[in-house]
């Protein structure tokens, strides 16, 4: 096969010189001609959008790093403000630490979270805070299981704590620290258990753990513990830790609140900041302060409003209300209420409040039992405290009285040894305390008249102390049973019905009143306020019930108080004098021997059985041993003239010589004792019993002796205007002497009547005005006649005046 010849690839042969070419176009020169140009546009396009972006994001990164930045700063600037404690920066921060969770790192937010959530709801009182619980819980687990249990429980124990399920949340918390021991806040939790349930010994143990593991540095726990110590007492160990919460947190606004709680409670000056918010740790204390300063300045109706604004579950509410109760007047139910919430708050006063109130309701048995508790073992050196002589006068203790009395300290503990050796009639003592250094030149001549003398002109024209204090009570009561002998019942009611309106409540002021309406003549009272006082546990007192009832002439409630007396106290006389008393008066005479005889036999040194035996005595006949009784008793008892005119006037009838004589020792021993009206009351007593026909030279034989006095009781100026009437009508004697009477005794009606029917012919003006006086006092059987009297000079016409 022959080869076939290949085409070279390449020429070889040259190009002629004088080949033709055809020229390039070219367009026309530009800036973006050649193309070259594009490529170097579009690269410094590319550069400088690079340049662009890379600045862009330098500055967005230096602006992320300025915001964190900022952020940073705010966060810290709100930590150092919830440091500080205060409610509103809690409220604030918490957003915005769920906001920035990774700022602080998950795990630390959430416990800041939790424990800010914590102190809202338990401390602060904002339940509401409770709703971040979950959240809380869910950024502290982020590492640890563990920290999302602790923190689960945490909160289940606030939940307990928020509704007050106080029991649960004590087991719950004392359960969690099994498991997390070094626990501040489950620590702080098992305080607040323990605080609201009455512990608060081992409430202060657990809250200074807590703070111990702290180093003392967070401010509820703080507070909290100064609220501990105000409760227990320790005034000044809470004003130190308030005062270093303040030093930290300026305005924080319940340590300003405590603050001055502390002053109040220990007698310094105090002020009482705006509530700083509703929550109920705040309202509180502002209601308790503002009723704390209300009790001291005696506005008690603002104390009262305040102190039941106080919310129930305070243990300050039945505190602020027991302290009412002792300072201003109330009913023991009200009290009595309270008990069962006092004993759940263990304050250092109430074991003091309780005594006081047994006290006042003269149940001494119990009030006995806590005296130990309320003021120690007494010591001789320092002075006896006054609850010690109000015990020993329920309980009749005399030597007691007649040990400390003569060097007790404080006008308190004074005039209440003052009062109570006038009660029990232990005039021997009163003769000590009236020489007593710490008792007034004043107090003692007041003192003396009242007790020694009739006191006619300074009760008649003079008023008594109007304040609570033991010698306030002491002089009222004295004033109004002066009063009342006075022959002025209206004001004596008028004095003891303000110690009964103003002051405390007590069984011896209500009995005091219940004998001053009986001895008025105001039965229908006297009975209303007798059912009141049926539940005494004291025999003096139900001894004083029963001789009411006789004095109401009701001998089956007084034979009621009787066998009352003997069944609950067998070893006192009263029971058996109260029942010879009821034998006595149905002149049962052998039972009322046999009854004297065995409460004589119980009791061989009351001064009250001196008085029955010499009523005994008087009866048998045998007036020599009565005699001798009743002088005996006038070198004891400032009043034994009254005894004088009372046995006098027994045997009136049978004995009238000897009861002339009785009735002039009671005079002369009034006259001895300078009360010449005291003296003229008895004589007027005296005069009244006699026949007018057979007796009629000794009632002019008492009419002289009687306008020899130099003063004369209303009693006494009403019998000489009788008798002067009955003499000559027209005499001016006879309208002035019952126009004397009735300024003296302004509210005795039928003083008021007998001067009016004297008037009716005379002034009928005046006799108008006398009746319409006798309408606005208290409802009588002169009141009827009164009216019958005015409607009757109303019909009539006055008589026509003779034409000169």
């Amino acid at each position: 096969m022959s080869e076939t010849p290949q085409p070279a690839r390449f020429r070889c042969d040259p190009e002629p010189l004088l080949a033709h070419r055809l020229p390039r176009r070219i367009g026309a020169s530009g800036i973006l001609n050649p193309p070259g140009r594009w490529r170097s546009l579009l690269t410094f396009a590319f550069i400088i959008l690079l340049l662009l972006g890379s600045a862009f994001i330098t500055a967005f990164l230096v602006y992320r790093q300025s915001a964190a930045q900022h952020v940073r700063q705010d966060m810290n600037h709100i930590l150092l403000r919830a440091d500080l404690d205060l409610p509103d920066a809690y409220r604030q921060i918490i957003p915005i630490l769920r906001k920035h969770a990774d700022l602080l790192g998950r795990e630390e937010t959430g416990e800041r979270m939790a424990r800010y959530v914590l102190y809202l709801a338990l401390f602060h009182g904002d339940v509401s805070a409770l709703e971040h619980a979950a959240e809380a819980r869910s950024l502290a687990e982020t590492r640890s299981r563990r920290k999302g249990q602790y923190y689960s429980k945490v909160f289940e124990i606030a939940r307990l704590l928020v509704e007050r399920k106080d029991s649960r949340a004590l087991l719950e918390a004392e359960k969690a620290l099994i498991h997390f021991p070094r626990s501040d806040l489950l620590l702080y939790e098992l305080s607040l258990a323990r605080m609201n349930l009455g512990s608060w010994e081992a409430a202060h143990a657990s809250l200074e753990m807590a703070l111990i593991l702290k180093d003392r540095t967070q401010i509820p726990m703080l507070v909290e513990q100064a609220v501990l110590e105000r409760r227990r007492g320790q005034i000044s160990q809470a004003l130190q830790l308030v005062d270093e919460v303040l030093r930290r947190s300026p305005h924080h606004p319940i340590a300003l609140l405590e603050r001055n709680l502390c002053l109040a409670l220990s007698g310094r000056p105090f002020e009482i900041p705006d509530p700083a918010g509703t929550a109920d740790p705040i309202v509180f204390r502002f209601h308790l302060l503002h009723g704390l300063r209300a009790m001291h300045q005696g506005d008690f109706a603002k104390a009262r409003e305040h102190c039941m604004a106080i919310p129930a579950i305070d243990p300050e509410s039945a505190w602020c209300r027991a302290r009412l109760f002792l300072r201003s007047a109330g009913q023991p139910a009200d009290f009595i209420a309270l008990i069962p919430q006092l004993q759940l708050s263990p304050f250092p006063d109430i074991p003091c409040m309780m005594m006081d109130f047994y006290l006042m309701t003269h149940r001494p048995q119990v009030a006995r039992q806590l005296l130990e508790t309320c003021i120690g073992k007494t010591d001789r050196e320092k002075p006896v405290p006054s609850r010690v002589v109000q015990l020993a006068i329920l309980e009749e203790d005399v030597t007691t009285l007649a040990e400390v009395c003569p060097s007790v300290s404080g006008a308190e503990a004074l005039w209440t040894c003052i009062d109570g050796a006038t009660r029990l009639k232990r005039w021997d003592l009163l003769e000590k305390l009236e020489r007593h250094p710490q008792l007034t030149t004043d107090d003692r001549i007041l003192l003396r008249k009242l007790v020694f003398t009739d006191a006619f002109g300074l009760v008649t024209t003079t008023e008594p102390p109007a304040d609570c204090s033991p010698r306030g009570l002491f002089l009222r009561t004295r004033w109004a049973r002066r009063a009342l002998r006075a022959g002025q019942p209206g004001r004596a009611l008028k004095f003891q019905e303000s110690t009964i309106r103003n002051c405390p409540y007590s069984i011896q002021h209500q009995l005091t009143l219940l004998e001053l309406l009986v001895a008025a003549g105001m039965k229908t009272d006297a009975l209303a306020l007798s059912e009141g006082l049926q539940d005494l546990a004291h025999a003096p007192s139900l001894f004083r019930l029963g001789s009411v009832a006789m004095q109401l002439e009701l001998p089956q409630t007084a034979l009621y108080w009787s066998n009352a007396l003997m069944h609950s106290f067998p070893d006192d006389y009263r029971g058996f004098l109260l029942s010879a008393i009821v034998e006595r008066n149905h002149n049962r005479w052998k039972q009322f021997q046999e009854n004297i005889e065995t409460a004589k036999k119980l009791s061989l040194h009351a001064p009250v059985l001196r008085e029955h035996q010499a009523t005994w005595e008087a009866y048998q006949g045998r007036y020599a041993g009565a005699e001798r009784i009743l002088r005996e008793q006038m070198t004891q008892d400032p009043d034994a003239a009254e005894l004088w005119a009372t046995l006098a006037q027994m045997i009136q009838h049978e004995q009238p010589l000897q009861a002339s004589r009785w009735y002039q020792s009671a005079v002369e021993l009034w006259i001895e004792r300078h009360s010449p009206a005291a003296a003229s009351r008895v004589m007027t007593q005296y005069a009244e019993s006699l026949d007018p026909i057979t007796g009629k030279a000794e009632i002019s034989r008492i009419v002289a002796s009687l306008k020899a006095l130099p003063e004369l009781h209303p009693a006494a100026l009403a019998f000489l205007s009788r008798h002067a009437n009955a003499l000559d009508r027209h005499a001016p004697e006879v309208i002035e002497r019952m126009e004397e009477a009735v300024r003296l005794a302004p509210c005795n009606a039928e003083y008021r009547l007998r001067l009016g029917n004297l008037l009716y012919d005379v002034d009928r003006a005046k006799a108008e005005e006398q009746y319409q006086k006798i309408l606005t006092l208290r409802q009588t059987a002169v009141t009827e006649q009164a009216k019958e009297r005015l409607q009757r000079l109303h019909r009539e016409a006055p008589p026509t005046q003779a034409k000169p």
